[in-house]
């Protein structure tokens, strides 16, 4: 079964990226298991038991020194679809997160967020689309030369 493995430093079974997913048809119809935790130090034993190809990793980052944190076990992440969530657009957090090779970035700060990951979980997961999601890198130099829009 595949499995979308969240983490955040305030992951609990009631935060609003997980309460949105489990509302989703798609996830659903599709048996896709969703778990959450928030021990940056349990990633590398979760991620020795995902189903490479199948399972996605969503990581939510408070800040830069977290980010940092997750750099050194960036390893762990090539196996597993990543989608990553920094606080804010700020080149800096930007640069060091494009290391960790996400397939979508997005930024809590931002309005509309949740729906926006939660629009890239179901296309990855439905079973009537067939979608290839460009790399994160590559979308934001297209939002970064259409004057921020993608």
């Amino acid at each position: 079964m595949p499995t979308i493995i969240y983490y955040s430093t305030n992951a609990d079974a009631g935060s609003p990226i997980v309460t949105a997913l489990n509302n989703s048809s798609v996830i659903r119809e599709n048996g896709v298991g969703i778990t959450s935790f928030s021990d940056l130090a349990a990633i590398p034993v979760r991620m020795l038991y995902a189903n490479s190809g199948k399972d996605t990793l969503i990581l939510e980052v408070l800040d830069i020194f977290e980010l940092g944190s997750l750099l050194q076990i960036k390893d762990y992440f090539a196996q597993v679809t990543l989608i990553l969530i920094l606080p804010m657009d700020n080149r800096e957090l930007v640069s060091h997160a494009y290391q960790l090779y996400p397939r979508y970035l997005a930024y809590s700060d931002s309005k509309g967020y949740i729906d926006e990951v939660c629009g890239v979980i179901e296309k990855l997961y439905s079973t009537d689309s067939a979608i290839s999601l460009t790399p994160a890198v590559k979308t934001h130099i297209q939002s970064s030369n259409n004057g921020g829009l993608a």
